[in-house]
């Protein structure tokens, strides 16, 4: 008779603990929406300065995602800083024709970029890389926009158009990964 008595005692302790564990695991926050409520992450070592024309970084994820940074100044000069899971690996530089900055322009210009939020993201999902993009516009002020979870879909076409510049160019190594 004991027995029968010990094992509701226990099933009730159990379901009650489960029971308060999901309700504070279902527990939802609102989606970051601006700068003020955003953790961005770092932005490398780059101090941007009114030399800097683009900024572009893809983030760590649980995975093997590309992590780099590319830094594009208004003379054209870039550096590109490949940190894990891309094929240049180092600091390396080049100078970007201005056909192309032009095109990477005007593809901000054709999603709105300037008009964006600048951080779309959710605390709840860590597992996604997140990829920050800053572009001067024509007064040579930064739009920072960072990108972890569920932006615009525009800014996949800029992020493609940014990897086509990127894979064109003729990059020369200037320092090795230590």
């Amino acid at each position: 008779m004991k027995t029968p008595f010990v094992i509701l005692i226990f099933l009730a302790l159990f379901v009650g603990s489960c029971a308060k564990k999901k309700s504070v695991a279902v527990k939802e926050e609102p989606v970051t929406q601006n700068k003020e409520e955003a953790k961005l992450p770092p932005v490398s070592d780059v101090d941007p300065d009114k030399d800097t024309l683009l900024f572009y970084q893809r983030g760590a994820c649980f995975g093997m995602c590309p992590i780099f940074d590319l830094v594009v100044y208004q003379s054209g000069r870039a550096v590109y800083n490949g940190k894990n899971y891309v094929d240049r690996i180092g600091i390396y530089q080049t100078t970007i024709d201005p056909t192309a900055l032009q095109k990477i322009r005007s593809t901000a210009d054709g999603i709105g970029y300037f008009g964006l939020q600048e951080s779309y993201d959710n605390p709840h999902v860590t597992d996604l890389p997140t990829t920050v993009t800053m572009i001067a516009n024509q007064d040579s002020e930064l739009k920072v926009v960072a990108n972890r979870y569920k932006g615009p879909a525009g800014l996949r076409v800029l992020y493609d158009e940014l990897d086509k510049m990127i894979e064109a160019q003729d990059w020369k190594l200037i320092q090795t990964k230590q």
